[in-house]
């Protein structure tokens, strides 16, 4: 899956991150890459962060 949608990557971090919380090991084979400026870039950090955005649906 491809997007520039930075609402649905900020509610895709949640998910994963609640998912991880909850015990979910297929959350953990979720991996996200930056592809821009053209370049591939791993972002392995993205699901490490203490603070992230929680959004209310």
């Amino acid at each position: 899956m491809a997007t520039d949608s930075d609402y649905y990557l900020k509610a895709l971090i949640n998910e994963v991150l609640a998912a991880r919380l909850a015990g979910n090991e297929v959350s953990q084979q979720i991996i996200v890459y930056d592809c821009s400026a053209g370049k591939i870039r791993l972002c392995w950090q993205l699901f490490q962060e203490a603070v992230v955005d929680i959004l209310m649906i």
